[in-house]
């Protein structure tokens, strides 16, 4: 019906129609993604997901190791640190993350440059706003932290007038990686270019030192 119509996302709209549920369990599944149904979540869980590839893969390990984390039986140095998600606009990066935190039922916090910038935009307004987020994620281990598009802080090696601006803003975000009290911890970081577009440090061990991209 048409109310049903507007309210269902391209998000989705892709998660809900399955050829094999036909036209009735298809309708039936949109209902309960866009909240139409009882008790219902919008949110798809990563089982819900279709085309992400490696993704996938990675996903449900993660979310396995988490569980048995929280349970006791995985120590958090087990666990993996970060991951960059590289793709195109609309592959489901941040639908990739959110479903990955909820599927693991552990907390979820979405960030990104243009968040830590704020109204003012100093410099340090950033550096304060990226010691913020990650000491509430600290505060809620298990934690996803997912960044998204990271591409917004260039690499340290550039040299115009506002390189030493982003340069101290990428080293804030760096130490934040190598913080004490970040056992539990994953970090997520998507970018719509490909890894190497990004300064060195982001990618080497510890850090976003795993790279998907999804298809």
């Amino acid at each position: 019906d048409e109310e049903l119509a507007r309210a269902v996302p391209p998000g989705a709209l892709v998660a809900g129609v399955r050829p094999d549920l036909g036209a009735d369990g298809t309708l039936k599944r949109l209902k309960r993604l866009v909240g139409r149904e009882p008790n219902a979540n919008p949110e798809p869980r990563l089982a819900d997901l279709h085309g992400l590839g490696a993704a996938r893969v990675w996903g449900e390990a993660l979310v396995a190791d988490l569980r048995d984390y929280k349970a006791g039986r995985l120590p958090a140095s087990a666990l993996d640190k970060g991951l960059l998600i590289t793709g195109a606009p609309g592959t489901g990066k941040t639908t990739f993350a959110k479903a990955l935190a909820k599927e693991a039922g552990v907390y979820f916090i979405a960030t990104s440059y243009s968040d830590w910038q704020g109204r003012e935009g100093s410099l340090g307004d950033v550096l304060k706003s990226i010691a913020g987020v990650f000491a509430e994620a600290r505060r809620h281990r298990p934690c996803i932290l997912f960044i998204d598009e990271i591409d917004s802080l260039p690499s340290r090696s550039g040299s115009d007038r506002n390189s030493l601006f982003f340069r101290a803003c990428l080293n804030g975000l760096l130490a934040e990686f190598t913080a004490e009290n970040s056992d539990g911890l994953v970090v997520l970081a998507a970018s719509n270019f490909p890894a190497s577009a990004l300064d060195p440090a982001l990618v080497r061990s510890g850090r976003l030192d795993r790279h998907i991209e999804i298809p």
